[in-house]
């Protein structure tokens, strides 16, 4: 009898962890979404290569006007993750489906504290919700990363705030490298929500 209970108890375990595994999580990002950050990566890669071209010229107020450009348009782009992400954490978020609208503590002839047989408490979790979510808030902590990482890199560009006559070749060139590293940050965007749709 001992056995069989051993038994049942591993087969009863072995299909909990497979309905966990086959648990469909649903999508955080739509395939709207998706269209518009690959429009505006085609974007910047049109901003960047602008960049290029101005800073091979003398004119000092065409790179300034793309340099801005560059600047806000990054700018915007890091406010879009942050905001997203924001978003998909409130949406992860486990919410019990039903509440009890009265405090069972000011309830004389109810129990005090948790009781599920009283009618009108929180409803337990199954493990299932709680894997589900386990395994959306570990995408969700890729995609904080990645938002610190835009940030610093937010941080670099913001040092050069114009550029005069006294800016050497060099600070452009690095400006033209913190693009292109935003660049990539931007495909690995691309990436990060594609595991996420």
């Amino acid at each position: 009898m001992r056995k069989i209970n051993q038994a049942l108890s591993a087969i009863m375990a072995f299909a909990s962890f497979l309905s966990v595994a086959r648990a469909e999580l649903k999508p955080m990002i739509d395939k709207e979404q998706l269209k518009k950050e690959k429009q505006d990566l085609k974007e910047f890669k049109k901003l960047a290569k602008e960049f290029n071209s101005a800073i091979k010229s003398s004119n000092l107020d065409y790179q300034n006007v793309i340099w801005q450009r560059v600047r806000v348009y990054i700018d915007k782009e890091i406010k879009e993750t942050s905001s997203r992400v924001g978003t998909m954490q409130k949406s992860n978020l486990i919410r019990p489906n039903k509440m009890n609208a009265q405090d069972s503590v000011e309830m004389a002839d109810l129990p005090q504290g948790y009781n599920p047989h009283v009618n009108g408490q929180i409803k337990n979790l199954s493990k299932e919700e709680i894997e589900k979510a386990k395994k959306q808030n570990e995408k969700i902590g890729d995609f904080v990363e990645f938002s610190k990482k835009q940030k610093s890199l937010l941080q670099q560009i913001s040092q050069l705030k114009e550029i005069n006559s006294t800016t050497t070749s060099g600070v452009l060139q690095e400006a033209k490298s913190q693009i292109q590293k935003f660049l990539m940050l931007m495909k690995d965007e691309l990436v990060l929500l594609k595991k996420l749709a």
